[in-house]
């Protein structure tokens, strides 16, 4: 199953102020929905490769932020799922 990456672009056109590409300063705990992640883009032909793009930098990008102590990496678990 893959999801249409667009509706992030869209969603940041209709409400540009609601997103920010600047690493927060002072979170201390950071919440990564990997499920998104899992939408692997063109030319990743490995899991290595597909990890290290996909999660690896991201969990990496945050542990280097000081004031970051707890990091949250969750994915959908559908057997828990009400629909």
């Amino acid at each position: 199953m893959t999801v249409d990456r667009s509706w992030m672009e869209i969603y940041k056109g209709v409400c540009p102020d609601a997103y920010d590409t600047a690493m927060p300063t002072d979170a201390g705990t950071v919440f990564i929905d990997l499920q998104l992640k899992l939408q692997c883009p063109d030319g990743i032909e490995d899991w290595q490769k597909f990890y290290e793009c996909l999660v690896g930098r991201t969990i990496s990008r945050f542990l280097e932020c000081p004031s970051v102590h707890t990091i949250i990496a969750s994915y959908d678990d559908y057997t828990n799922s009400p629909m």
